[in-house]
This record gives C-alpha cells, sequence and structure tokens, in this order.
C-alpha cells in the first residue's frame, strides 16, 4: 500500500509522460531488515526493463533510501530528488518536524 503523497505523484509525472514505478515494499515503517536489498534489486529491474539510468524520488524516509541508493549503485542511477527528507543534522533542521 502506498501514501497518498506518492500515489498522487506518481499519476502527476504519469500524466507528464514519466514511466513510474512504486516500492511495492508497502507502507515505509521506518528501517527494518530487507528494505534497503529490495530497493537494489526493484532498481537493477526498473534500469534493465528500461535500459537506462533511473531518477529516484524519495518522500521522506524514502528520500533516504533514494540517496543511499544512488552511492551504492551509481551507474544505474539518474539523479535524486528528495522530498521532505530529513538528510541533515538535527530533525528541527526542517520544517517537517511541526507536522
Amino acid at each position: 500500500m502506498a501514501s497518498i503523497g506518492a500515489s498522487w505523484l506518481r499519476r502527476f509525472l504519469c500524466r507528464r509522460g514519466h514511466w513510474t514505478h512504486a516500492w511495492k515494499q508497502g507502507f515505509n515503517l521506518g528501517p527494518r531488515p530487507g528494505v534497503l536489498h529490495e530497493c537494489r534489486n526493484r532498481l537493477r529491474h526498473v534500469a534493465e526493463r528500461h535500459r537506462q539510468k533511473v531518477s529516484l524520488i524519495g518522500w521522506s524516509l524514502g528520500g533516504l533510501y533514494a540517496r543511499e541508493l544512488a552511492k551504492e549503485l551509481p551507474d544505474l542511477v539518474r539523479c535524486v530528488v528528495t522530498l521532505g527528507s530529513p538528510f541533515a543534522g538535527h530533525p528541527r533542521h526542517t520544517n517537517a518536524w511541526r507536522v
């Protein structure tokens, strides 16, 4: 099950002609064993299927996963876009903590 925000973003991008792929791991409830392994497999599959580098868009914690994947598999990643992702400093260094 994807979040409402992620589903909306995928529909928005599809309407503009982009291929989109969900991460297919259900709700992102935080780091747990196997998540990055499955993300790597999914990234490899998508890059191979489309025969080109993949742009990763990560929402919240998904942005951290996207950045990690780009570091681990740079030959498969075109770019990384993060939305509301706490990737530096104290959590209160962003406006996300207010939510």
